[in-house]
């Protein structure tokens, strides 16, 4: 058997690391209060805040703990 398009199968890799994301501002896509979604250049990331943060509302990422973003309104 002959995969017409063997390029399709590989795994994606990506030159951002996490930290990279560090001081970037976002969007709240849902509402976080323990945790939840924003949106930064068009990618969505799991965050979490110290007080709620409303849908909508601008974010910035400034740190990173167990692999999730901590964020603050901006």
């Amino acid at each position: 058997r002959v995969i017409k398009n063997p390029d399709r199968y590989k795994f994606r890799t990506y030159s951002n690391s996490i930290n990279d994301l560090i001081g970037k501002v976002g969007k709240a896509y849902t509402n976080i209060d323990l945790g939840g979604t924003i949106d930064i250049d068009g990618k969505l990331y799991y965050a979490v805040a110290s007080a709620p943060i409303e849908q909508g509302c601008f974010v910035k990422v400034v740190a990173i703990n167990n692999n999730k973003l901590v964020v603050v309104r901006n």
